[in-house]
């Protein structure tokens, strides 16, 4: 569902939001890099891997800022930001022959593949993606919802179905709260003392 929804449904609205997604892409994969190398320097990583990093970094910005975002690569990466999926390098290389047509998955999977440091200096990191990926979901569940609605509104007779329901359950309703009311308003209690105080007189007027 997530990949025909952020990356292959037509629906107009849809693909709207979706390109609204892709337009934050670039500044989202600087921002989240640029914590990567701050996390790595507070963890005083090696020089090497740090400058490495950084290389990558500067790469996977280039990459980005051209990238076809409907293409394997763009959907790759899509797909691993909504569902705030980190991944490796041989996600790319598997497959030798994709690898040309996954740039940014490779450079990516490299730099978290060198990204080892203590939970703590991932939190930032952890916080500012899970923040976009959960406003991204939250913005696409609204759209689609109304998409569905737009495209199955009730039908008259469901409406119809549905008022008949309401007066069925006022007249059972009603009819609970008048048992024991005779048709006049009296209680059938009262009718019943009526019915015995009529019983005397028929009686005297048999002995007369």
């Amino acid at each position: 569902m997530y990949i025909h929804l952020f990356c292959e449904c037509t629906h107009p609205a849809v693909q709207a939001e979706r390109h609204a997604l892709q337009s934050t892409l670039p500044a989202l994969l600087e921002r989240l890099t640029s914590l990567i190398c701050k996390a790595l320097r507070a963890q005083t990583t090696s020089a090497d891997t740090y400058q490495r990093v950084s290389d990558l970094r500067d790469t996977l910005l280039v990459l980005a800022e051209a990238a076809n975002w409907q293409s394997r690569d763009g959907k790759a990466i899509i797909y691993r930001f909504v569902t705030v999926v980190p991944f490796p390098a041989k996600i790319a290389t598997a497959l030798p022959a994709l690898l040309p047509q996954l740039q940014m998955v490779h450079c990516l999977g490299q730099i978290f593949d060198s990204t080892v440091v203590q939970d703590r200096w991932l939190r930032p990191l952890a916080n500012h993606w899970v923040k976009w990926a959960t406003g991204q979901i939250h913005r696409f569940a609204h759209v689609r919802a109304d998409a569905l609605g737009a495209a199955h509104p009730p039908s008259a007779e469901s409406a119809a179905d549905g008022d008949a329901a309401d007066v069925s359950d006022a007249s059972q309703s009603l009819a609970g709260s008048t048992d024991g009311l005779s048709s006049d308003g009296s209680s059938d209690d009262d009718s019943s003392e009526q019915e015995t105080e009529s019983e005397p007189d028929s009686d005297s007027s048999d002995a007369d």
